[in-house]
This record gives C-alpha cells, sequence and structure tokens, in this order.
C-alpha cells in the first residue's frame, strides 16, 4: 500500500492517459468499422518498409528495390524488429508508441522525485506532458514523436548531471562513478536519438558545444562522432544505391533556409520568431524558462547549475529546431521540444522556495485557493489546449485516412497486387496494396525527387516517367500541382473515376482520382471500380466516367 501512495501520481497519470486513449479508440473505431487507423498515411510508409525489410530484406515501400523514403531509422528498424519476430502486424506502431509514452512519464516522474516530494506538482507535471505534447493523439499518429520526446529529455538530463559545476557538495552527492555511468548512457543513447529523428542533431550540437565549453574535448569529439556515425552510415548505403546521403522526405519536406537573396535573410532571421509565436505552448515555455533561467543565475551567481543547463538545451534546441524545421499537424514535429520544456521548467521551478511559501500561504484561504487556480487556467490553458484540439480531430482524421488512404490500399491489393502504381500518397497504399510503388511525390522515387529538387517536374516527366515503369493506372489527386511546385496530371491519362470522402481534415485532397494511363486498360478499371463501390465506407461518394 505503502508503495502504491508513492507511486500514486504515476499511476493517476499512465490510467487518465490510458482513458483518454480508449475513449479516443471506441470514437474512431465507430467510424472505421472497427479497424484502427492512423491518423496520417505517413506511419504506413514505415509500416511498409518495416514489412519488407522483415519479409525480404529489401529497405523500401516496395519488396522490389531499395528506397530513402524514411527519416527515422531506428523507429522503422524497431517496427521491423518486431515484424520480424511477431509477424506484420498493423498495431505495431500503437503499441511502441503506448510503451514509449508510459516510459517517458516513469522517466519524468523518478526524476521529479529526486526534486521535490510534492505529489500533487508531480501529478501536474506529467498530467501537462500527456496533454500538452500532446501523449494520446502522437500514439495515434503511429510515428516516431513520442520515442524522440523520450530520448531527448533523458539525454538533457544525463547532459545537465555531467556538465554542473564540480564543487565538493557535487562531488559528493553524485561521485566519480555516477558520471561515469551518466557518460556512458549519454554516448549510448546520442546515436539512438539521431536515429530516431534526424532533428536529434540540434541537441546534440548544443551539447558538444557545452562539452567544448567545459573543456571535454575528447568526450564532445566521441559523442558527436557517435551521434552521426550511424546516419553516416545509412547515408552511404543509400549513396551506393544510387540515392542521395539523406532521406528524400528530410530533403523533400526539409525546410532549409535560403540565403542567397535579402529577401531569404529576412526571412531567416525572424522565422523562428514566427514559428515561436504559430506554437503558443512553447511561447509560454521559453517565457518561463528565460525567467527561470535569470533567477537562477541571479541566486546563484554561476551558469553552470543544473536548472540553467536543462533550460539552456531547451532553448537552444528550440532556436534550431523553429529556424530549421517544420513545426506540423497534431503539433507532432515540436512534441519533442515541448517535453523538454515542460521538464525544464518543472526541474527549475522546483528549487525556487519563495515560490512555494507564498503557494503555500495563498492555499491556506478560499479565496486564496481561487486565485492559485486562475493563475494555473492562464498559465497552463495553451498547453492543455494542444491535447483538446488534437484530441478532438483524432476520430475524424482517423475517418479520413479510412475512407481514402485505407481503402486505396485494399483496391490496389485486390486488383493490382506486385504491379507498378502511379500513387502520390504512398503509406497505406504500399503497406496494404502491395504494389511496385511509383511515387511522383519523390519520398520513394529517385527520378521524381531528382526532377522535383531541380524545378524541372512536369507533366511531360510524369508521363514519361509512369510509361517507364509500364504503369496502367494511376491513383492521384487532381491537384497535385499544388505540391512542390510539380506539374499537373499528364492531358493524355484518362480519368475514370474518383472516391470523395466527408469531412476532410488531414488528406491533401478530400477526392482522389484513378486515371487509366494506358488506354487500354480504362474499361477494366471503371469495372473494377464498380465492383468495389459496395465495400466503401458510407459517406463516400463515388463515381465514374
Amino acid at each position: 500500500m505503502k508503495k502504491i501512495i508513492e507511486h500514486s501520481p504515476l499511476l493517476a497519470a499512465l490510467i487518465i492517459m490510458d482513458l483518454v486513449l480508449v475513449v479516443l479508440l471506441i470514437l474512431s473505431w465507430s467510424k472505421t468499422q472497427g479497424v484502427l487507423t492512423y491518423i496520417l498515411d505517413d506511419p504506413y510508409i514505415h509500416m511498409a518498409i518495416a514489412k519488407n525489410f522483415a519479409l525480404h530484406g529489401v529497405w523500401g515501400v516496395s519488396p522490389f528495390e531499395f528506397a530513402s523514403a524514411s527519416s527515422s531509422l531506428l523507429w522503422t528498424l524497431l517496427i521491423a524488429g518486431v515484424n520480424f519476430v511477431f509477424g506484420v502486424d498493423g498495431l505495431t506502431p500503437f503499441r511502441l508508441n503506448i510503451i514509449a509514452a508510459s516510459m517517458l512519464l516513469v522517466l519524468i516522474f523518478y526524476i521529479l522525485k529526486k526534486h521535490v516530494v510534492n505529489k500533487l506538482y508531480q501529478l501536474i507535471v506529467m498530467l501537462t506532458v500527456v496533454f500538452a505534447a500532446p501523449l494520446p493523439s502522437l500514439i495515434f499518429c503511429g510515428q516516431e514523436h513520442i520515442l524522440h520526446a523520450l530520448l531527448s529529455v533523458a539525454i538533457m538530463y544525463l547532459t545537465a548531471k555531467l556538465l554542473v559545476s564540480d564543487d565538493a557538495f557535487e562531488q559528493l552527492l553524485y561521485g566519480a562513478k555516477s558520471k561515469r555511468r551518466y557518460e556512458i548512457w549519454l554516448l549510448i543513447l546520442a546515436p539512438l536519438l539521431t536515429m530516431t529523428r534526424y532533428e536529434g542533431l540540434f541537441l546534440v550540437f548544443v551539447i558538444c558545444v557545452m562539452f567544448l565549453f567545459r573543456k571535454r574535448f575528447g568526450f564532445s569529439v566521441l559523442l558527436g562522432g557517435l551521434a552521426l556515425l550511424p546516419l553516416v552510415v545509412f547515408g552511404l548505403i543509400s549513396v551506393s544505391k544510387g540515392w542521395y546521403f539523406l532521406p528524400n522526405s528530410v530533403l523533400i519536406k526539409g525546410s532549409l533556409p535560403d540565403l542567397t537573396s535579402l529577401n531569404g535573410l529576412v526571412l531567416f532571421l525572424v522565422r523562428d520568431i514566427k514559428n515561436l509565436f504559430d506554437v503558443s505552448a512553447l511561447l509560454i515555455l521559453v517565457i518561463a524558462s528565460i525567467g527561470l533561467m535569470i533567477w537562477h543565475y541571479q541566486k546563484d551567481k554561476k551558469f553552470w547549475t543544473e536548472s540553467n543547463i536543462l533550460i539552456a538545451l531547451f532553448l537552444v534546441t528550440a532556436w534550431f529546431h523553429l529556424q530549421f524545421a517544420d513545426i506540423g499537424l497534431f503539433f507532432r514535429y515540436e512534441a519533442y521540444l515541448v517535453a523538454m520544456g515542460i521538464f525544464a521548467v518543472a526541474i527549475a521551478a522546483v528549487k525556487i522556495d519563495s515560490i512555494w511559501i507564498k503557494v503555500k500561504s495563498l492555499s491556506d484561504t478560499a479565496p486564496g485557493l481561487i486565485a492559485l487556480a486562475v493563475i494555473a487556467i492562464i498559465i497552463f490553458y495553451p498547453l492543455y489546449l494542444r491535447g483538446a484540439y488534437s484530441s478532438y480531430f483524432v476520430p475524424r482524421s482517423s475517418a479520413n485516412i479510412y475512407n481514402q488512404q485505407y481503402q486505396v490500399g485494399r483496391f490496389l491489393k485486390r486488383y493490382y497486387d506486385s504491379q507498378p502504381v502511379v500513387v502520390n500518397d504512398i503509406g497505406a497504399a504500399s503497406f496494404l496494396g502491395d504494389i511496385k510503388t511509383i511515387d511522383i511525390w519523390g519520398l520513394a522515387n529517385m527520378d521524381a525527387a531528382q526532377a522535383i529538387r531541380s524545378k524541372q517536374y512536369t507533366s511531360e516527366f510524369i508521363d514519361v516517367l509512369a510509361k517507364l515503369e509500364k504503369a496502367q493506372i494511376a491513383v492521384v489527386y487532381d491537384d497535385i500541382g499544388r505540391a512542390y511546385g510539380m506539374g499537373g496530371i499528364p492531358d493524355n491519362w484518362h480519368k475514370v473515376g474518383w472516391w470523395t470522402i466527408p469531412e476532410n481534415k488531414v488528406c491533401f485532397n478530400e477526392t482522389v482520382s484513378f486515371y487509366a494511363i494506358d488506354p487500354a486498360h480504362a474499361d477494366t478499371l471503371r469495372q473494377r471500380l464498380r465492383w468495389y463501390a459496395g465495400e466503401l465506407p458510407a459517406g463516400v461518394i463515388w463515381g465514374v466516367e
């Protein structure tokens, strides 16, 4: 009983997260005929590569050829490992995310226990992570973002322990053996972080610079080298296969600044400010972090304290991300920054005794409690709003993917198994359809990627590419020209049919169209669309021409 009470904040946070997940599952299943469907097409890209790697030894969305289409090497390898041992299962990313989310809460709880005994404070911090990250919708994303947050928080904590000022008290508290253990763990986790997402290089770079400032030159070089090693190895493998050194998803979807013009330079200088104001939760955490750092520095008269190091890691990493990377749908790309910021602020705020004296005095009276509640609502409202907003759209987004991409995958599996098909959303089509994927958005097709990057991607090029691959049909959006400035649908392709989903939230377009690239195949495609129409979910409008 004593242990249960001692761990009650952790248990409460885990139960609340699981309850939210159960509610979202029930609501999503009601819209997807009981099929767990992720809220984006992207996780199915990882799943397709993992399936082909486990079953065929091929790192690609199709079992026929290599394709550098995943920007998360570790996440794809984890799914592939589970596939190899237990068999291919569409629930694997969901289960892995639940494990990662639980481990994140466990990690934060046990670190907090070392700094504060107040169980209410521990619970508030963990619930803020649950709803501000936000963990439930990230679990439904089926991607690596929670794992990224878990590794980032662990690494920043280890770094703070290693970089604190070496005074007598800290040596006594932590000891040489403990620091050696922290170093080993940091060297192990750093390459795992960069393998999880390439943005992990931001945090590793900041850490390496900090070690240089502390005159730990050898360790800094070793840490940076180990973090880069798996990316370099994969890059060399990719180049040997005729692909870019970096994954196509990083090169095409990335947001590197244009510094060749005055306008590009100005946008570069203000980009982080704009992105910061677009993410109100990060803005609050940045303001709170700066305030806490100033307070601690004035009090301690030194920078190298645990609180200041944690805050500095968060602030500088956030600057790099906002400057060079994206913020995205369902708050997934900046989720690790939110987790880092909450963690850093929570640790730093614990050490301000004057705040807790005032909180305790206010809590003794009813007006004081009301004042505390109002202050808490004002401070945490944008953080918790992230969770409410993203959770609200989970069932609808699952329905979007199920009604469109999932059905496309099933249709292709039934009628075009192992055949070349032109698509623009490659995830579910490749994972479920088992097709030879011709990706005209360039994530899994090198010819398309090169044309897009050189700004020579025209309708004529798309037509030549499809015919070289001997594709009979294309399943694409009519307005593909909106993506990456590419050309539109070739004029000589014959539109045969279309599906339109209701209440679109996450799909590029609510209508996906079926084209016959080979005119002789138009009647066959039309007939197959009619056959499949009876299996389309309720609400999906279809037609043939």
